[in-house]
């Protein structure tokens, strides 16, 4: 419970910034993930909604901590496409502090639900000059990448992250889709989306943003979890999540090149997702 209270605490800011360790990363199980999960699920079905997943598709999740998006994302696509062969990528800069936790997640979550899920974890800091230069071949075949929940990790090196995103939108293959879900109630958030959508703007389309409100996503009120863990001094709830305001987007790699860029040459066109 004192974790929990500290994740609260570090969330109620403009800019957050948390060692993971083990007891923290457990605590998150608990609080945000059963959350979090259901954001992933209406992210992935604004997504989709008028796309078909193709028979094998690659993903990479940024900041992932525990899994979440990726076990929301195996519940879509076992649902809508359960042939579909999948290679999911995890990407946090904390990943010794994590790895244990999303270890039986994963597990859990993704890899013994389908023989056609494969996984894969990698080191990566968002903030750190060429980022996404190592893990470049990932990224250049990747279909879809994800992201959520993380700008208010990054926000203090805002601009070293908005050089590191533009290098990742021209690494996309045409046709590829970026999409990401965060907590809106911060303007410093808002400003560095509506940053990225310009930034994208010179790649490709841009879908969105899709302000949402999602109520009742926390535990009931009669749940083990909400009696036994979400209760502060004097009885105070301590459940860090009931709803979530989120801003979804959704950008699709169409160029090949920049539109500053480009020539008269008609662009190519690429394999799709839908």
């Amino acid at each position: 419970r004192p974790y929990l209270e500290d994740l609260r605490s570090a969330y109620k800011t403009n800019s957050v910034s948390l060692e993971y360790e083990e007891a923290l990363c457990y605590a998150y199980l608990l609080g945000y993930v059963p959350v979090y999960l259901h954001q992933s699920k209406f992210l992935f079905e604004k997504c989709f909604e008028s796309r078909v997943l193709p028979d094998s598709v690659t993903v990479a999740f940024l900041a992932c901590g525990p899994g979440t998006e990726a076990v929301a994302f195996t519940d879509y696509l076992l649902r809508e496409s359960p042939e579909t062969k999948a290679e999911l990528n995890f990407f946090d800069l904390q990943e010794s502090h994590w790895s244990e936790v999303r270890e039986g997640m994963v597990r859990i979550g993704c890899e013994e639900r389908s023989p056609n899920i494969s996984c894969k974890s990698y080191s990566l800091d968002l903030i750190e000059d060429g980022a996404f230069s190592r893990d470049e071949e990932i990224f250049t075949k990747a279909d879809l990448v994800v992201m959520q929940n993380c700008v208010n990790e990054i926000i203090d090196e805002r601009e070293i992250a908005k050089e590191n995103f533009k290098q990742l939108f021209q690494m996309l293959k045409q046709e590829a889709i970026f999409c990401s879900s965060d907590l809106k109630g911060y303007k410093p958030v808002r400003d560095f989306l509506s940053e990225l959508r310009d930034c994208f703007e010179e790649f490709g389309e841009v879908e969105g943003p899709f302000d949402e409100n999602y109520r009742n996503l926390g535990p009931p009120k009669d749940s083990l979890l909400r009696e036994h863990f979400y209760r502060g001094v004097l009885g105070v709830g301590l459940t860090p999540k009931s709803r979530v305001k989120a801003q979804e987007n959704i950008f699709v790699r169409k160029y090949d090149k920049p539109i500053s860029e480009k020539t008269s040459e008609s662009p190519r066109t690429g394999p799709s997702l839908g």
